[in-house]
């Protein structure tokens, strides 16, 4: 009977002693998901989680990133890199999460706006990166979809990438300077990120070797992109210039041909390349503003110019300001359609569509 007796107070001791465990560990789950306000889906023990968690973040966070065919990226002699046409299935996976969305490149090796190819006189072309490009979102979720969807009487022409600066959106202009009419809209979109790669910054290319264009194209992708940036001559004359991007992977960079500058330097690259945008005088010319605080000395550069500006940047108390892929830093849908109506409306406000 007395044998029985601590059986049973073992047995109800490490029970206790479980419970105790799970406990601590679905807190522990609790607090650490919402400080990062992440979605969270645990299945079985919560302990089980916790320690599969604790070993992701010891072998390090890394997006690995795969597709159902490819390669997607290839290397490009003006824009540095593009897209093959074709329509894909992208899988990611980060710390146990796994997302998963649909891409659809069109035959110009931009992404779809429509099902189906639109027939319309008048353009509206969206320059950005992967923001605007609506990376981890099905075709139907990004800005320039909905925006097509909302204006059947033009044609929506989403030039965005991941990667791509305030410098691609200039090539881009001025390979298309002929085709684009006085009536057509160009909406150029910015964020502060953007200052660092429109001159090349090392500091923002240092990922890009594991990052996902390069998991998502063949070996040779890095060694053969020469990626296009924006500097000054010795007559200070703003100009185009071309980096191998392997230069920037790597931790000496002064033989590759590329000056390190600092952020002062940085902004007059941009406002300048902001210059040559305007100058051209294609369009009519809206710039969206997706991040940035108001201090923001090209967001105040912008205005000084008269230049028309739609601020689609969602407010820190709005829900959508949170809204983020599970496994990566990229906006959701509930963001994007927050900011596709932001954009609408600014179109409509300034009197560039009715």
């Amino acid at each position: 009977m007395r044998r029985r007796r601590k059986l049973i107070l073992v047995v109800i001791v490490a029970a206790l002693a479980v419970l105790a465990v799970e406990s601590i560990s679905s807190y522990v789950i609790y607090r650490n998901t919402s400080r990062l306000e992440k979605s969270f889906h645990p299945t079985g023990l919560a302990t089980v989680a916790l320690l599969r968690l604790i070993s992701y973040k010891f072998r390090g966070r890394k997006v690995v990133v795969w597709a159902d065919h490819g390669p997607l990226f290839y290397p490009d002699p003006v824009r540095g890199f593009a897209v093959h046409p074709g329509h894909y299935e992208i899988n990611e996976q980060i710390d146990g999460e796994r997302h998963r969305f649909q891409l659809t490149i069109n035959s110009g090796g931009l992404r779809a706006t429509s099902y189906s190819a639109t027939q319309a006189s008048q353009h509206i072309y969206i320059s950005g990166d992967s923001g605007i490009f609506g990376w981890g979102l099905n075709d139907e979720n990004t800005v320039p979809w909905l925006l097509q969807g909302r204006l059947p009487q033009y044609e929506v022409v989403n030039w965005s990438l991941t990667r791509y600066s305030t410098v691609h959106a200039l090539l881009q202009l001025q390979q298309a300077r002929a085709q684009i009419g006085p009536e057509d809209i160009v909406v150029l979109t910015y964020h502060p990120i953007d200052v660092q790669t429109n001159v090349a910054q090392p500091a923002t290319f240092r990922d890009f070797s594991e990052g996902l264009e390069a998991q998502l194209a063949d070996g040779q992708f890095i060694s053969k992109i020469d990626y296009p940036f924006g500097a000054f001559d010795d007559q200070g004359r703003f100009v185009i210039r071309r980096i191998k991007l392997s230069c920037l992977l790597r931790d000496a960079v002064a033989d590759c041909g590329q000056v390190n500058v600092d952020m002062k330097a940085a902004l007059r690259v941009t406002e300048r390349a902001l210059d040559e945008i305007i100058a051209l005088h294609v369009g009519r010319l809206l710039v969206a503003i997706v991040g940035g605080s108001e201090s923001d000395p090209v967001i105040s550069y912008l205005r000084a110019k008269g230049v028309l500006i739609a601020d689609i940047r969602p407010a820190a108390s709005e829900p959508e300001s949170k809204d983020e892929i599970t496994t990566d830093t990229h906006a959701g849908p509930f963001w994007n359609h927050l900011a596709f109506m932001r954009l609408l409306s600014a179109l409509q406000s300034n009197q560039l569509i009715h």
